[in-house]
């Protein structure tokens, strides 16, 4: 494959290791860029917004009412609901990735919300801004201190009067077998970091470190991790591994691990980054509810109810509510199109993916969207887009734009440049 010169060049693969993964037929990032105006990019971060509020708000009306028949009806596992319904973390998730389809009339819907373990920083926060220099030659705007929010926030608050005290460490994990995971967690640590550097004298004492999944040691006082200078207590733990995964985590020795941790974040021993409240927000099934609520109750208010309506994909849990049309058949937690089906408005399967092991299905309207043809290496290639924003301690933020050939964007799709005009 012949890799023609452009922007790319300019990308530091320190920084986004997977440019040119063995795997792709061509590079990661598209060679063109998708220029939107500035009210465009307002629009789509206003809807983010707006989506998320109401999203979070109905996540703590399910979660606070004490009863765990709501969770539970929504396939929230008997392990997680009792730590759901503990935590009292002020935002229901701190880094949210609200993903769109734009449909034929340009209105932007949202599909899903990573409100969990959203990946895609490097990109969005780094990769736009070298293409708005190159194609725009201008500077990109916010840069990395929205994302950082979530830490710089706790510091000013709940940690203030800790850092001259005893110190604050903050510990940021990943999986280092998986390139995404570990790029995206050094990414978010080494912006933290920056900024603990840049404000040195009033955050001497603030420590930033990277670490291994594996190398966190959970003890019942709390989360502890060696550096390889001496053991010490984690004070904020983010952590890129999702709660339905954490929850059966347990020692060699059969200790709950994962389970210990979430009680530990509820007992305040330790602040996690997202909450465990998020896997609610991260739920596909809380969609269904929100259309629900919207035509059969008074739940919302207009406002919230013409949100729902118009910027969340119709979404239920019985798939007769499809009947006649062209649906998608989705797992509540199947990540990057994982898990997906295509049925068609005759009942048959277009496309069928494998079934998503213990986990409950959701239906939601097929969005089609305008068909787009970008630049790769490999060619011009037509496909279709799917926007995302990211939400940060519930303000909207950068813009996050892939490109699939396919119906169902994937982990084969591409990262499409987002610049402003």
């Amino acid at each position: 494959m012949l890799k023609k010169s452009s922007w790319i060049d300019l990308l530091d693969e320190k920084i986004i290791p997977y440019i040119d993964a063995p795997d792709y037929e061509t590079r990661y990032p598209v060679l063109s860029p998708l220029y939107l105006s500035k009210s465009e990019k307002e629009k789509i971060q206003y809807i983010a917004r707006e989506v998320c509020a109401v999203m979070a708000k109905l996540a703590e009306d399910v979660r606070s009412k004490g009863n765990v028949m709501p969770i539970d009806i929504i396939n929230m596992t008997p392990k997680l609901t009792p730590f759901i319904l503990d935590d009292d973390s002020k935002y229901v998730t701190n880094i949210a990735r609200l993903d769109f389809v734009k449909d034929k009339n340009g209105i932007y819907k949202v599909v899903e919300i990573n409100a969990d373990t959203p990946c895609a920083m490097p990109e969005t926060f780094y990769g736009n801004a070298v293409a708005q220099k190159y194609f725009a030659g201008s500077e990109d705007d916010g840069f990395d201190a929205e994302l950082i929010a979530p830490f710089t926030e706790l510091l000013k608050t709940t940690l203030k009067g800790k850092i001259n005290f005893s110190g604050v460490n903050i510990t940021l994990a990943a999986n280092d077998a998986y390139a995404e995971d570990w790029a995206n967690m050094m990414y978010l640590k080494n912006a933290l970091e920056d900024y603990i550097k840049a404000h040195f004298d009033e955050y001497e004492f603030v420590n930033v470190r990277a670490a291994r999944l594996i190398d966190l040691v959970v003890k019942d006082d709390g989360v502890y991790h060696n550096d390889g200078s001496g053991e010490y207590k984690i004070d904020v733990l983010y952590r890129l591994h999702p709660l339905e995964l954490l929850m059966d985590d347990e020692s060699d020795d059969g200790y709950p691990v994962g389970l210990k941790l979430m009680d530990l974040a509820n007992m305040h021993k330790v602040i996690l980054v997202n909450p465990v409240k998020a896997i609610l927000m991260q739920n596909k099934a809380m969609m269904a509810i929100a259309h629900y609520l919207a035509g059969s109750t008074g739940y919302f208010d207009d406002a919230a109810k013409q949100i729902v309506r118009t910027n969340i994909a119709e979404t239920s849990m019985d798939a007769k509510d499809f009947a006649g049309r062209k649906f998608l058949k989705k797992p509540i937690f199947g990540r990057e199109g994982c898990n997906i089906s295509i049925i068609e408005p005759d009942g048959t399967f277009s496309y069928e993916a494998e079934e998503a092991d213990d986990c409950a299905d959701i239906y939601q309207e097929f969005i089609d969207s305008d068909l787009v043809s970008v630049e790769t290496d490999a060619g011009r290639w037509e496909g279709r887009f799917t926007y995302s924003c990211f939400v940060i301690n519930g303000k909207p933020s950068k813009l996050f734009v892939r490109f699939s050939p396919y119906d169902i964007t994937g982990i084969e799709a591409l990262f499409v440049p987002v610049v402003v005009k």
